[in-house]
């Protein structure tokens, strides 16, 4: 094997390594941004507010329809005339998606829940009982859900 051959051999050895260095940092920084390899802290918290802010007009749909009937719908077609006009998706009596959020309301129909995939795991979900309401994080990942402060 003569130099050149060696030359051409080293640069194409130190091309592939760069690939594979550069592969690797794309990975990670992808899914550090999304929140797979991080928590809330790190997916911002500017993002999360965001999508909080995209909950609000089905949350105030959800309230007016409980101040006329003293409960939250059993059908989220139900809840369409209190939205701005896009339509619910139909799942089953007791949750269904609406507008990318998953609802769920519960038994008693006197609380729901709002949840938005975030990434692969992560959620970002909005709990009412029908008197009091917070957000919450839950990283997918086994670890318990953290509550958030979030202004949307």
């Amino acid at each position: 094997m003569n130099s050149r051959q060696k030359l051409g051999w080293t640069l194409v050895l130190i091309l592939a390594l760069f690939c594979c260095v550069c592969g690797t940092l794309a990975f990670v920084s992808r899914f550090s941004l999304f929140g797979l390899l991080t928590g809330p802290e790190e997916t911002g918290e500017a993002h999360l507010n965001k999508l909080a802010r995209s909950a609000s007009p089905i949350i105030q749909g959800l309230e007016r329809y409980r101040a006329e009937h003293q409960r939250f719908p059993t059908d989220p077609a139900d809840l369409t005339p209190y939205l701005p006009p896009i339509p619910a998706t139909p799942a089953s009596a007791n949750h269904a998606f609406i507008r990318g959020w998953f609802y769920h309301r519960d038994q008693t129909g006197q609380g729901y829940s709002l949840a938005y995939k975030v990434d692969r795991d992560p959620n970002l979900i909005y709990v009412s009982d029908g008197s009091t309401a917070h957000w919450e994080y839950d990283p997918g990942d086994g670890t318990p859900s953290k509550v958030l402060h979030l202004k949307p």
